[in-house]
Parts: C-alpha cells; sequence; structure tokens
C-alpha cells in the first residue's frame, strides 16, 4: 500500500473486513457526497485517465479516506463507503467481496 497511507490502516482495514456490522453501501449518498466536497478539485477524468492511481478497491478505499482526512470533512465510515461504492460503480468497476 502507499506509504503515506499508513496513518489510515486501521480505519482501512474495518472497511475492508467482511462481517462488518455496518449498514450497505448507498451509491446515491455516495454520489451526493462526493459532488458536493470533491468535484471541486476532481474532474471526472481523474478516474478514468490512461495513468490513473488507483489500481483496487483497496487503493479506492485507502485513497477516499486519506482525501476525507486531508479536507477535514469528518466523514463516518459508512459515508466513506457510500463514496467508494458510487465511485466503483460509476468508474472503476472493480470486483466487489461477496457475502461469505
Amino acid at each position: 500500500m502507499i506509504r503515506h497511507l499508513a496513518p489510515y490502516q486501521s480505519i482501512i482495514l474495518m472497511l475492508l473486513l467482511p462481517g462488518v456490522l455496518m449498514a450497505a453501501p448507498k451509491p446515491d449518498r455516495g454520489q451526493l457526497l462526493y459532488d458536493n466536497h470533491c468535484l471541486e478539485c476532481h474532474v471526472t477524468e481523474v478516474h478514468f485517465r490512461e495513468k490513473r492511481q488507483v489500481q483496487s478497491l483497496a487503493e479506492l478505499q485507502a485513497a477516499t479516506l486519506r482525501w476525507t482526512v486531508e479536507l477535514k470533512l469528518e466523514w463516518t465510515a459508512e459515508e466513506v463507503s457510500d463514496v467508494v461504492e458510487y465511485l466503483n460503480l460509476k468508474y472503476y468497476q472493480f470486483p466487489t467481496p461477496g457475502p461469505h
């Protein structure tokens, strides 16, 4: 994982662990959060450019969490998951873990 994401390791693990008691992600809410907090700096091209930095679902989760902290958004783990779900459905289509 990218070195500057190390401080967020425990939160990233919480987001990735199956069976964590969280509500199912809500991509509609994720889109609202993304549109209101991220589009000011992000244009959609960043998600599908040839040399994009995010190459996996774990990296997408880590990057979303990193920017949440950087921008002092104070999003909950659920809100981060919602944004990740929205971005993954809209742009990335990384495989998601299925039910166990």
